[in-house]
């Protein structure tokens, strides 16, 4: 019995590849399979392959920025916090004879922080997260006209037509 089971399992597992491999490559049992057809087989497969790095790699990189972003969003509000606590205390200081000039100085810092430091270094991170992204484009463009290339080559050796 349970050599029945071991074969049956095995068999199974050879017509899923079968499929697998017959859906991967269309045109019919001699273009999944064929000796002639192998050449083709191995340009859409690693124009396939070609294609699913550069995804990953976007997807990694994407995440990266992502993180980096949030962490300077973070470190914005930790900083705006505490140039707000230090206006408080020292709006609240009575015994500081200059109190009110020392209070607007804070003031000024405060507006000059949430003005021009934070936002540059935003748009410096947001400019190289675009940049990033159409470097990525353009090697997944390039990788995508691979892959297309490699299909329609594969197209005309097979004779296969997408209905």
């Amino acid at each position: 019995m349970a050599f029945v089971m071991s074969a049956l399992l095995v068999l199974a597992a050879v017509a899923v590849w079968v499929g697998n491999r017959l859906h991967s490559y269309p045109g019919g049992w001699a273009c999944a399979f064929g000796r002639a057809y192998a050449a083709e087989r191995a340009g859409l497969a690693a124009g396939r392959r070609r294609v699913r790095e550069v995804e990953h790699d976007r997807a990694r990189e994407r995440s990266a920025a992502e993180r980096e972003i949030r962490a300077t969003e973070a470190e914005y509000r930790r900083r705006i916090t505490e140039l707000q606590d230090r206006v408080a205390e020292l709006a609240e200081d009575d015994c500081l004879l200059h109190r009110d000039d020392r209070a607007d100085r804070a003031r000024r810092a405060l507006a000059l922080a949430r003005s021009d430091t934070i936002p540059q270094q935003t748009a410096r991170a947001d400019r190289d997260l675009l940049l990033a992204q159409q470097r990525e484009d353009r090697t997944l463009r390039e990788a995508r006209a691979e892959l297309t290339a490699a299909h329609l080559r594969w197209q005309r050796s097979t004779g296969h037509r997408p209905g």
